[in-house]
């Protein structure tokens, strides 16, 4: 069998999309992963992430691998603050597919790991691997996956819509993304998959669209109160944009309350 350990995503694309495998490959493939979880060699939480996922797409328990519990390994990883933010965003992504409950002397509660995530966005809305200084398409995509099911709370709902109108600032002409100079699909993969969880959610709409703050600026009141509900995202706005969109909302019969400034 060609599924051991280190063939997840080939596994997890067949049996996601509804493609099947014989039960030897998947028992050679389980045992092969039991093998490596017992050993208590160093593994990274992406590696976790991929067998959490991968285990659950084949009806297998991670939290019990023959004994080990894959979510508490990653929940309590040491050092966590001391890598790159993928880290953080694949411990959370694998938490929340079955909203694994995680105790609050764990070393990495969800309210951490997000607190410490936000602080890898850039003033420009990006997401960076190492710092906020390392901004990509692909990272932010990729975080934005991640944060999507927190988005109720204030400060990544603010940090999501900069996070969204930088994606929007990075796309070419075609709707496509450059990574490294050339026009990359993986990198196109990234945002699509955070703008499908994003509309899963709730959080975008078909047809919704973004404005920003200058953009704002050059659109007439009039407009603004006869589209208003046409825009989901308002990002890096002042006061006083705010202040317009709240009277566009309250022109149609809405009534409006605001928070923060």
């Amino acid at each position: 069998s060609n599924y051991m350990y280190g063939a997840e995503w080939s596994l997890f694309t067949i049996l996601r999309s509804g493609g099947s495998l014989s039960q030897k490959d998947l028992d050679t493939y389980y045992a092969s992963v039991v093998q490596q979880v017992q050993q208590g060699g160093r593994m990274l939480p992406t590696d976790y992430f991929r067998l959490v996922v991968t285990l659950l797409v084949m009806g297998k328990d991670p939290t019990d691998v023959e004994g080990v519990d894959l979510v508490e390994l990653m929940y309590n990883y040491p050092n966590l603050d001391r890598m790159t933010s993928n880290m953080m965003s694949y411990t959370l992504l694998a938490l929340d597919p079955k909203d694994y409950e995680v105790p609050q002397d764990a070393r990495w509660t969800r309210e951490t790991l997000i607190e410490k995530l936000l602080t890898f966005q850039n003033a420009n809305g990006g997401f960076g691997l190492s710092s906020a200084d390392t901004v990509s398409v692909d990272v932010t995509a990729m975080t934005l996956q991640a944060l999507a099911p927190y988005r109720d709370m204030e400060q990544v709902s603010q940090a999501f819509d900069r996070a969204l109108e930088y994606l929007r600032s990075q796309m070419t002409s075609d709707c496509g993304y450059i990574n490294e100079g050339d026009d990359n699909g993986c990198t196109a993969a990234q945002v699509l998959t955070a703008l499908a969880v994003a509309r899963q959610l709730g959080m975008l709409r078909p047809g919704d669209l973004a404005l920003t703050g200058e953009e704002l600026d050059f659109l007439p009141q009039e407009l603004l109160e006869e589209d208003i509900d046409q825009f989901s995202v308002f990002a890096r706005v002042s006061p006083e944009h705010k202040m317009r969109i709240v009277n566009a909302w309250q022109k149609k019969g809405k009534i409006v309350a605001m928070t923060g400034d």
